[in-house]
Formats: C-alpha cells, sequence, structure tokens
C-alpha cells in the first residue's frame, strides 16, 4: 500500500517478542558477561607481570587491546544479531568466549616469555603479548551486548528503552567484576584459578542459549551441552605451567600472588663438584631477583638458612655504606623488606641498634621471608609494617638515624618513592645526624644512565650536592670483574641531613674511614671496596678525561637531566637493566 509523503513510517518489529523467561535470560547473560570481561582485564595484568613487570605500558597495553576488542566486538555482534538472532547462537559465542579464556593459562607462560625472547622492544612486549592472549575472548564477549539488545526488543520504538536497560546490566557487571577480581579473587586466589572460574562461569550462562525452545530439539541441545561441559572439564585438570622458568638443577620451592607481584622462591645449586656444592634460595619478584641467601641442604621441605648468615646477593653489601657517616646510629628505617635478608643482617652485625623498622607493602613477601628466608620480626627490635612507604614516612612521627630505600617493583623503585616531595618527606625523618640511603639500578653514562642522573638531580634538589654521594656497584668482587658504566648495575646515593667533617667528604676520607671501621663496626669486609667506587662529580661529569667527547657527552647527560617530581616521574620509560 502506497504512503503518502509526511505520514510517519510504521515501526518495524525488531524480533519476536521475548518471553518472561528468555528475558531474565538475556538479564543474567548480560550481566555476567560484564563482570567477567572487567576481571578478564583487571586478571591480565597478573598474567603479564611475571614476564614483561607491572609498568605503565603493561596497563596501557591491557587497556586498549580490550577497548579494540570491544569495539570490533560491537561492531561484529551487531551485524551478526541482525543475521541470525538467535538464542542458541549467542549461547555459541559465549561458550567460545569461556572455553577460550580457559586455554589462557596453560600457554600464556610460553607464549610471553617468546615474546620477550624475540623482544619487540619493553614497550611493545606487553602489547603483543595482550593481543595474543586477551583480543579474541575479549572481542567474543563484546558482541553479547548489541546481539541481546537485538534478541530482547520487540520494535524500533521500544530499541532504546531496552538497550539502555542491557547496557546498564552489563555495566553494573563490569564493576561487580572489577571490584570482585581486585578485593577477592586476585588477593586470594591464584591467577590460574581465578582465570578458570570465569572460564566456567562463561560456559555455564551459555547453556541459558542452548536450552531447547522448541520440541524435538532436546537431545541435540543435551548433547551440545554435555561436550561443552566435558572440553570445559578437560582444560581445568590440565596442568597450569609454572610462571617461573627453572633452569636445570634448579628447585621451585614456593610460588604466590600477591596483590602487588608474582613471587617465586627457588632453590639453586652454587660452587662446583659434590663435595664443594652450595645451595642458594632466591625470592623473585615476577621475572626479577629480590633476595638470595646461602642455606642448608638441597630438600625444598627442610632448608634452612646456612650459618652464618649470608647473603648470595651481594649488592646489600653496599647497603652498609651509611655506617660510614653516623657510626652512633640508633635506629633504622627500611623501605622495601624482600626476603628480610638487611634487616637480618643489620640485627647480628650492629646490636647497638634500638630498633629496626622495615616497611614492606606487600604481604604475602613478607610472610615467604619469614617462612623461608630466617626473617624474624618482633625478636630484639625488629618490626615489620605492611603499608606503602611513602605513607608509612609521611605519617610516622619518629625520626631515624639511618633510612634505606631499596623497595622494587617491575625492576626498579616505585616512581612514587622518587621524587623531590617524597625525599623531603624522608628528609623530616631524618635524625640530627641522619643518613638516607637510595638503591637504584642503572648506568652511569649513555642510554641506560637517565634514571641515575635524574635521581642525583633530585638529591641534589633536596640535600644539596655538597652532601650527596655516589657508590656505583662498578666491580662485582665474587666475579672479579669490573662493569661497564653504560650497563645496568646497582648505584647507591647516600646523603647526609647534617654537616659532616668536610663538606663534601673527600674521596681519601671515605676510604679512610671505611679501613678504619671494617672488621670492628663494619663487618662486611668489602665495604673497602665500595668506599674506593665514590665517585666525585668531576668522575661522573669525566672532568678529567681526555676525550673532549665524552666530556661534552656527560655534561648533556646531566643538562638534561630533570628533577623527578610527583608531576613528572618517567622511570618506567627508562630502560636500565
Amino acid at each position: 500500500m502506497a504512503r503518502h509523503r509526511g505520514e510517519p513510517e510504521p515501526a518495524a518489529a525488531a524480533g519476536p517478542p521475548a518471553g518472561r523467561g528468555e528475558t531474565w535470560a538475556l538479564y543474567v547473560v548480560v550481566f555476567v558477561c560484564g563482570a567477567v570481561l572487567m576481571a578478564f582485564e583487571m586478571v591480565g595484568s597478573r598474567i603479564l607481570a611475571p614476564t614483561f613487570g607491572s609498568t605503565v605500558f603493561v596497563w596501557g597495553s591491557l587497556i586498549g587491546v580490550f577497548l579494540a576488542a570491544l569495539s570490533l566486538g560491537y561492531l561484529v555482534g551487531g551485524r551478526l544479531a541482525d543475521r541470525v538472532p538467535k538464542f542458541w547462537l549467542l549461547g555459541a559465542i559465549i561458550a567460545a568466549a569461556g572455553l577460550l579464556i580457559l586455554v589462557v593459562p596453560l600457554f600464556a607462560p610460553y607464549s610471553c616469555r617468546w615474546i620477550d625472547r624475540s623482544s619487540p622492544g619493553h614497550r611493545l612486549n606487553p602489547l603483543f603479548a595482550s593481543m595474543l592472549l586477551f583480543f579474541v575472548p575479549s572481542m567474543l564477549l563484546g558482541m553479547v551486548s548489541p546481539f541481546s539488545v537485538r534478541l530482547q526488543a520487540q520494535s524500533v520504538a521500544t530499541m532504546g528503552n531496552v538497550a539502555g536497560r542491557l547496557y546498564s546490566l552489563s555495566t553494573l557487571g563490569s564493576i561487580v567484576g572489577t571490584m570482585a577480581a581486585t578485593f577477592w579473587f586476585i588477593p586470594e586466589y591464584y591467577t590460574s584459578t581465578t582465570v578458570r572460574a570465569l572460564g566456567i562461569a562463561l560456559v555455564v550462562v551459555s547453556l541459558l542459549g542452548m536450552a531447547p525452545r522448541r520440541r524435538g530439539k532436546a537431545l541435540a541441545a543435551s548433547v551440545g551441552a554435555a561436550a561443552l561441559l566435558v572440553a570445559a572439564g578437560v582444560l581445568c585438570v590440565l596442568p597450569t605451567p609454572s610462571y617461573i622458568q627453572l633452569e636445570p638443577g634448579e628447585k621451585l620451592v614456593a610460588e604466590a600472588d600477591s596483590p602487588y607481584q608474582h613471587i617465586g622462591v627457588v632453590l639453586l645449586p652454587r660452587g662446583s663438584g659434590d663435595d664443594t656444592k652450595q645451595w642458594s634460595l632466591r625470592m623473585v619478584f615476577d621475572k626479577y631477583i629480590e633476595s638470595e641467601i646461602l642455606v642448608q641442604g638441597d630438600d625444598p621441605q627442610t632448608i634452612r638458612p646456612r650459618e652464618p648468615y649470608e647473603s648470595w646477593a651481594k649488592y646489600t653489601d653496599t647497603l652498609h655504606l651509611p655506617w660510614l657517616f653516623n657510626r652512633d646510629a640508633r635506629s633504622v628505617l627500611i623501605v622495601g623488606g624482600g626476603g628480610g635478608v638487611v634487616p637480618t643482617i643489620y640485627r647480628r652485625d650492629y646490636p647497638q641498634l634500638e630498633r629496626i623498622d622495615v616497611v614492606e607493602i606487600d604481604p604475602v613477601v613478607a610472610e615467604l621471608a619469614e617462612r623461608y628466608f630466617g626473617y624474624r620480626p618482633g625478636e630484639n627490635g625488629v618490626t615489620t609494617t605492611i603499608m606503602d612507604g611513602r605513607v608509612y614516612i609521611r605519617d610516622c612521627p619518629r625520626q631515624y638515624d639511618i633510612v634505606i630505600l631499596d623497595a622494587f617493583t617491575g625492576g626498579r623503585p616505585p616512581f612514587h618513592l622518587l621524587t623531590r616531595e617524597f625525599l623531603q618527606l624522608v628528609k623530616g625523618r631524618l635524625g640530627p645526624k641522619g643518613v638516607v640511603h637510595l638503591n637504584i639500578i642503572s648506568a652511569l653514562e649513555g642510554e641506560k644512565s637517565r634514571l641515575f642522573w635524574a635521581m642525583l638531580k633530585t638529591f641534589h634538589s633536596v640535600f644539596g650536592p655538597e652532601r650527596t654521594y655516589v657508590f656505583p656497584k662498578l666491580y662485582d668482587p665474587r666475579w672479579g670483574q669490573t662493569k661497564d658504566r653504560r650497563d645496568g648495575m646497582n648505584v647507591e646515593l647516600v646523603a647526609l641531613n647534617f654537616d659532616d667533617a668536610e663538606n663534601p667528604l673527600p674521596k681519601a676520607a671515605i676510604e679512610a674511614r671505611a679501613r678504619e671501621r671494617v672488621g670492628s663496626l663494619i663487618k662486611i669486609p668489602s665495604i673497602t671496596r665500595h668506599a674506593e667506587n665514590h665517585q666525585t662529580m668531576a668522575d661522573l661529569l669525566a672532568k678529567n678525561d681526555p676525550s673532549a667527547e665524552r666530556r661534552r657527552e656527560r655534561e648533556r647527560e646531566w643538562a638534561a637531566a630533570p628533577i623527578l617530581t610527583d608531576d613528572y616521574a618517567p622511570v618506567d620509560n627508562w630502560v636500565t637493566d
């Protein structure tokens, strides 16, 4: 029948009327899929962290890939729903997403390590891994909302109401999924367990779409549901590979997820020959070594720290440098407890200390330190506080003679523990003869030195150049090797809250103090070597180097270094290892 000009177009039917049961089924589907999607994104950070750390590039890659997948899913889901508006097809899409999510824990460790070895770059590595692991299941979940709108809407006139209601439910589900993953699943359960729970939730919800809506379809629906459940069950019982990559002879003692990182405790053979073989115990945060001590025995069930207690990671010897500047210290604050090695050695070597306060943000790390590394808080003035280091220093009412900053995440200190504002807080917690010691990993020259130059300039801005000292670990006494100044190494920055005998103390005077105090006050023989590594500004800027080009290069690096602030501290962008 012809329609006259100006006459409104009749509302077109958008789909067959949905029954009350089907409507509630769609509500459940949309809510659960929204919850799983965001929980999957949150737990995705824990999947990537063991290989790529927890940098801004990891989070940026995750968020970007999930948004791109959703965008494509909305487009494809809407078009497919118009062509085949069937509830069973929606169920099949959700089932496929669930099975793909169940597969992720089985090959994620291998995929991430392969991408890391192929090394597109520290920025692009997590992006490629995110695309490989998360794009397709996220795209399938993105198809759910437009598909559900098409199934639910009965006419164009009610389309807006239907779309608003379903997208609201999806968003509420996303909120629940985000909160549940953040405050419950990630802190309490293994990452693989959480991922499997998400996959199973989708598989179960998909069965709502496979329920027969016509007579004669019950058998086919039952067979499909049984096959789906069998496939999901098989994927759930397959062993999940460890994120900790072991070398021949190494043994995995413990592995745990925390709200902050993936933690491993590994037993390693040291030395050579059966008669002289030693064993060490290492704590690993994601892919980075945090602590390592020598232990007795090679049975993971019965190992214990060797006597005398000794750190295999010899960078900890440098953390005794503050005693060259304050021999009368009575209180120490250590930010970043790790395996508890430093407070344990401090307690043994400096009985005059009245208190050793350790601040560790990760409760799982503190628990593993007590269980395996011989750390004993609560004894002889040693305390542990589970808190962010900056928050502790901001709110702490007491002052300390020595403050050691040794907190690491993703292979580098967190940016908020490196800024001028933070160091000003630290300065306010130092006693009249207070010394602060910061451990970083950086080169001294070249592309990998930007963190060092920025930290040195930031220290100068707070404590002054005449009260700041630099001790790079240029020489490794265990291996007899001298480091290339352009390679990453432990660099110790020490600053004083007071004027020493001379400002700055000459290099010869520092070396003389080390020789005088080693053995009597400082029990670490290598302290003399670390004192010899002291670099003056003239050394750092190559003032006495015959190469004019090298002198100009150092001057350019120093001039380009920013003072790190809460507003600008791009440390994730600086490759140092």
